[in-house]
């Protein structure tokens, strides 16, 4: 087709008219009406396949003086069968059905428009993706990423760029992740539910650190919690002269100025003292109790010096008494060798206590002792000298810090 005109729009053409209706009563045609096709068939050896197409639909609703519209690619595989690879609809978007690939003469440039994978340069209405070497670049004013779910038909999950700050965010949430710094080789702060981090970790509303089993909890107050296993333990210390002396006590004494309490070889002697588990206590978490001692002279051949704690949990409505006890008891060898291991510190292994029902609030009350005549079932104190102590012990395990008020 060969035209000559002066006018520089002036050229052949190929015009489709599409109404619905008759010729003599024509009506508005309406929203995915097919308008116009320009389609190309071929010969397989016993019939024209149709193997490539253009065709351009209604793309909206129809008024006076306006027809919407799209274009259509359609091209076929090796199936035979004819599908949709690109259109561009009446906003100007150009979608690529799968993954669609331009590359320039040299094929040095890749701009991927469908798929998974954006290299060399594109333009968009809200900036330029680009890439040099293995870095990709998103530039423009505010630019962002979004990521539809086209089940959903709506936006899931958006990144966005502002001044100093890149946001993750969901449908309809204000923000999401923050992250904020002078530049990306900078430290930034990082900000959940807040737009404004002021610390290198900024996280508005309740926090979980940890696996899905053990972790510990930040609620909107700011109370920490720790769940599963997830527990530290804490220490008290009672030092001889801090505690009351129960029934037969132990002398006072000193040692280079430190309160002592000097235990008898041949009588039990006892200190009572009551504990109330604090506000971070775990419920029914573990509770021991350890003494550190030593003697003044260290046998030259082996002996053994008993420990125990007689106890009784009480709660708040409970009648006062100390009946009805727990003991546990644990033996222990002293190092032997004098003058070399002449006042060695010792500890002993952890007494532990048995604490089912115990709760923050509780208190407790205990008589630690020497069993001196080895009166205790299966107790074998058989050292003839005083026993010194200088600190009793007690660890617990917390759940929390403190209390909420």
């Amino acid at each position: 087709m060969i035209t000559y005109h002066d006018t520089p729009d002036t050229a052949p053409q190929i015009t489709g008219s599409r109404s619905v209706g008759t010729f003599s009563t024509k009506s508005p045609v309406a929203d995915d009406d097919r308008l116009f096709a320009l389609v190309g068939r071929g010969y397989d050896g016993s019939g024209w396949l149709e193997s490539a197409g253009i065709y351009m639909y209604c793309d909206g609703t129809v008024t006076t003086g306006f027809v919407p519209s799209r274009i259509v690619f359609m091209t076929s595989d090796t199936d035979a069968t004819i599908r949709e690879v690109a259109s561009i609809d009446k906003d100007g978007l150009l979608n690529v059905v799968g993954k669609g690939y331009f590359t320039d003469d040299l094929e040095t440039e890749t701009r991927l428009i469908g798929g998974s994978i954006i290299s060399g340069s594109a333009i968009s209405a809200e900036g330029i993706i680009s890439t040099t070497g293995n870095q990709m670049k998103i530039e423009g004013v505010s630019p962002f990423l979004s990521f539809i779910d086209t089940t959903a038909g709506q936006d899931n999950f958006a990144i966005s760029v502002n001044t100093n700050e890149m946001r993750l965010q969901t449908t309809g949430a204000t923000f999401g992740l923050v992250l904020t710094g002078a530049s990306h080789a900078d430290p930034f702060n990082i900000g959940i539910n807040t737009s404004n981090p002021t610390h290198r970790l900024t996280v508005i509303g309740d926090a979980l650190i940890g696996s899905a089993a053990n972790y510990t909890t930040f609620d909107v107050n700011g109370l920490q919690t720790m769940a599963g296993t997830a527990r530290v333990l804490r220490d008290v210390d009672f030092e001889p002269d801090a505690v009351k002396k129960g029934g037969v006590g132990p002398a006072d004494s000193t040692e280079d100025g430190f309160p002592i309490h000097d235990y008898d070889s041949t009588n039990d002697e006892s200190i009572k003292l009551h504990w109330e588990t604090p506000h971070d206590y775990a419920s029914a978490g573990t509770v021991h109790i350890h003494f550190d001692w030593f003697v003044d002279t260290a046998p030259t051949s082996p002996n053994t010096v008993t420990w125990g704690v007689e106890y009784k949990k009480q709660s708040i409505g409970d009648n006062f008494g100390f009946s009805g006890t727990t003991t546990t008891i644990v033996n222990q060898d002293i190092t032997t060798g004098t003058p070399a291991n002449d006042k060695k510190t010792h500890v002993t292994a952890e007494i532990s206590l048995v604490t089912t029902g115990f709760e923050p609030g509780d208190f407790v009350l205990m008589r630690l002792f020497r069993d001196a005549d080895a009166s205790e079932p299966n107790a074998t104190d058989d050292y003839g000298s005083d026993v010194r102590i200088f600190d009793y012990h007690l660890e617990y395990l917390s759940d929390k810090i403190g209390e909420e008020i």
